[in-house]
């Protein structure tokens, strides 16, 4: 009883916001489960905040949606998943067509209508690489 008050191992929250972002990348259920759950950290949690490689100054562009077209960071840029400004951890694992992970966002609370910086939901990244169980998936959720 004497130790529930006890923090026993120091919490790095930088280093569990780069575990989570690789964790939901890489496809590693356990390893994402272990960080929602002991580390408290929410499902909802955008790109933004996990990652400094921003391409859009919000400053600047507060409260409008940009056309994914015109947008600086296209798929040909050599980033296999384009602009990711504004995406959830759900944008994410639909991005990589991570069923079981975006199952797990899912019932830890992700919201599946959230928008990223370009108007799209996570459905819009399911469907733009043509996964089908997954789009099917969302649209049942």
């Amino acid at each position: 009883m004497q130790y529930v008050d006890k923090l026993l191992i120091a919490k790095d929250t930088n280093q569990i916001t780069i575990s989570i972002l690789e964790a939901v990348r890489t496809n590693d259920v356990r390893a994402a489960y272990r960080i929602l759950v002991l580390a408290d950290v929410s499902p909802n949690m955008i790109y933004d905040e996990l990652n400094n490689d921003v391409h859009h100054d919000p400053s600047v562009t507060y409260g409008k949606l940009f056309d994914p077209a015109s947008c600086d960071v296209k798929d040909d840029s050599g980033k296999p998943e384009g602009c990711l400004q504004g995406c959830s951890l759900l944008h994410i694992a639909c991005q990589y067509g991570h069923s079981i992970m975006a199952e797990l966002l899912l019932l830890f609370g992700a919201d599946i209508n959230k928008q990223d910086f370009h108007g799209r939901t996570p459905l819009h990244h399911c469907v733009r690489r043509k996964n089908d169980a997954l789009t099917k998936h969302l649209l049942k959720r």
